[in-house]
């Protein structure tokens, strides 16, 4: 007896149903995708604000700089480079879910990074090199210090300057992460963060 093979209408069926299969399975892998990239990357933001903390224990107790004075006249250290002793790899600077990540302003020494630090507690005033000790924080867990960055060519930003969706990068399922200065890291909306001024001001 002959054998019979799939009918063009029965390997229509069968297109059809794997199309509404991976219609709907797609979805799933993109969230689980998005989700792991934002573990990533919690990860990395995690170890910023654990290498601050060793940086601390060398000096007297004092959060990184946001930038230092650095040679020829009128270039600067950024904080990731401040932070290079302590961390030893560049690529943590990088969120996977940024596609360019950028190194700050042209006048300093830096590397491209995803991430910025909390002007407030790291440039006083506006003063480079002029930083807060931890000791001194009212509250550090729940005080920002790192934060997915928005802005290119950029080190950080204060609450004070406003503009936070221009600064603070909603990259991870709507919402961004966060390291605080005692050691904690979560990922928040921007909106839950600028309920007065207690995450980012001490």
């Amino acid at each position: 007896m002959p054998r019979r093979g799939f009918t063009l209408i029965e390997l229509l069926v069968v297109i059809a149903i794997i199309i509404i299969l991976a219609g709907l399975l797609l979805p799933v892998f993109e969230q689980v995708t998005k989700k792991a990239e934002s573990v990533a990357c919690l990860c990395n933001i995690r170890s910023l604000v654990m290498a601050a903390g060793l940086y601390g224990d060398d000096w007297d107790g004092y959060l990184p700089p946001a930038l230092v004075k650095a040679s020829p006249a009128g270039w600067s250290t950024c904080w990731d480079r401040t932070l290079d002793p302590y961390l030893r790899n560049s690529d943590m600077y990088v969120c996977i879910s940024d596609g360019k990540p950028t190194p700050g302003p042209s006048f300093t020494y830096s590397y491209p990074h995803s991430y910025g630090i909390n002007l407030a507690l790291t440039m006083v005033g506006g003063y480079q090199a002029s930083s807060l000790r931890f000791q001194h924080l009212r509250d550090p867990a729940s005080l920002i210090l790192f934060f997915d960055l928005n802005q290119p060519y950029s080190y950080g930003w204060q609450s004070d300057w406003g503009n936070a969706a221009q600064y603070v990068a909603e990259r991870h399922l709507g919402g961004a992460n966060f390291a605080f200065c005692q050691g904690n890291a979560k990922w928040l909306r921007l909106e839950a963060t600028l309920q007065g001024t207690g995450m980012w001001q001490n």
